[in-house]
């Protein structure tokens, strides 16, 4: 039944896409090569195996893993260049000593780049995901910067056995979840009194992607009331999540296909939602001072 689901969610977006086809220039196969050629072949392999997958969706691995082509394209790919915008939002933190930080989704280690870059050496700096296949290169590359550790953000009970975090950080994973509320209650209750979450995810993603990346297991198998026809949110939807689930201040900056989001948890009671962070700047101002306000009474 899921199964179904998943592949009538992802014909439907692929009949979207063939309209849009015969109607943009910008879709034709020589002006993606010399945009995004790293995409386009991704598309391709897809498209030649698309019936294989079908038939047994761990060939998608297979598929779009080998030469490390997705490595590739998580650096350097156009869907994902966007990552950059991370680096002047954790810049904002670069002076606080003994961060605790937890990156969620970590995988290829491309937004663990832009933060061992940035961040102060003292972080306590947790590297996470579902799989610990990842792990051995990340040691590789940073050794003792970073703690690896296995976390399900679709865990209902992770949140209890995690220690609070000033700040948790994550790159096109949230999405991802097929409870996407209860992912964001868990980082919520992962963060301690003061703490933010710093999340970039897509907004908006073209529907050829969506069937490139609609390969993948969980894409399409959101459960949540919150979805309905793709698996990312749009911003109002983002505005109206954070204040589900009980965030204290939120903040939302589009950054083409993506969005850079600010939650964050107050020390205090909660106030009302709409008074708090009006800006991404109230939400670091805040989170600053919270940081050293902690820090004097320890």
């Amino acid at each position: 039944k899921d199964q179904t689901l998943h592949v009538r969610r992802m014909i439907a977006l692929a009949k979207e896409g063939l309209a849009l086809t015969k109607t943009d220039t910008r879709l034709n196969g020589n002006n993606l090569k010399n945009a995004m050629p790293l995409d386009l072949e991704m598309a391709d392999r897809v498209g030649q195996n698309l019936v294989r997958i079908w038939e047994n969706p761990k060939v998608a691995q297979e598929v779009l893993f080998r030469d490390d082509l997705m490595s590739k394209i998580y650096k350097d790919g156009k869907l994902f260049r966007e990552r950059e915008a991370m680096r002047m939002k954790l810049s904002m933190y670069k002076n606080l000593k003994g961060l605790r930080v937890l990156e969620v989704g970590s995988g290829t280690g491309g937004l663990t780049e832009i933060a061992m870059d940035v961040l102060d050496e003292s972080t306590d700096y947790v590297f996470s995901d579902i799989s610990p296949s990842f792990f051995s290169n990340a040691r590789e590359r940073w050794g003792y910067r970073i703690n690896c550790k296995v976390l399900n953000l679709e865990d209902a009970v992770v949140a209890s056995t995690e220690a609070p975090y000033d700040l948790i950080i994550g790159f096109d994973v949230v999405h991802a979840t097929p409870d996407i509320e209860q992912a964001m209650n868990n980082i919520k209750n992962m963060l301690a009194p003061g703490g933010s979450a710093v999340i970039m995810d897509f907004v908006d993603v073209p529907w050829w992607a969506n069937m490139c990346f609609g390969v993948f297991e969980g894409w399409f198998m959101f459960k949540d009331n919150h979805r309905d026809r793709a698996c990312y949110l749009s911003e109002q939807a983002w505005k109206n999540l954070s204040e589900t689930v009980g965030f204290d201040r939120f903040s939302i900056e589009h950054q083409g296909f993506h969005c850079v989001l600010g939650f964050g948890k107050n020390i205090a009671k909660r106030e009302n939602f709409d008074c708090i962070a009006k800006n991404e700047q109230d939400l670091i101002s805040y989170f600053k001072l919270s940081h050293e306000i902690k820090k004097n009474h320890a």
